[in-house]
């Protein structure tokens, strides 16, 4: 729910979240463009505990961001990570600006 569809309708989200509150924890605090940053920082900083592999490949849907804030970790010593775009990102972003 954005916040401009919960202001216009309060009624529907209050009943939408007393159903799903029960069901749903908070695990971000911030703003929607931090979440995918957040994100993607928690899992590259787990990957050794959690999984024993060093991830080199960064496949992503062209937010730089992200990639950079994982850059910016060094979690490898000095590995480098490499940038992949995701072609489905890459061409519903071409289409759409072929459209306008």
């Amino acid at each position: 729910w954005s916040a401009k569809r919960r202001e216009e309708h309060p009624d529907e989200y209050q009943k939408w979240y007393d159903s799903h509150k029960a069901n749903c924890k908070v695990n971000h605090t911030g703003s929607s463009q931090s979440m995918e940053p957040a994100a993607a920082k928690l899992i590259w900083s787990r990957s050794v505990e959690k999984r024993k592999l060093c991830y080199t490949t960064f496949i992503g849907d062209g937010d730089s961001k992200s990639f950079q804030q994982v850059c910016d970790l060094n979690l490898y010593n000095d590995t480098p990570v490499r940038k992949e775009e995701c072609l489905a990102h890459v061409f519903i972003d071409s289409i759409s600006r072929f459209v306008q």
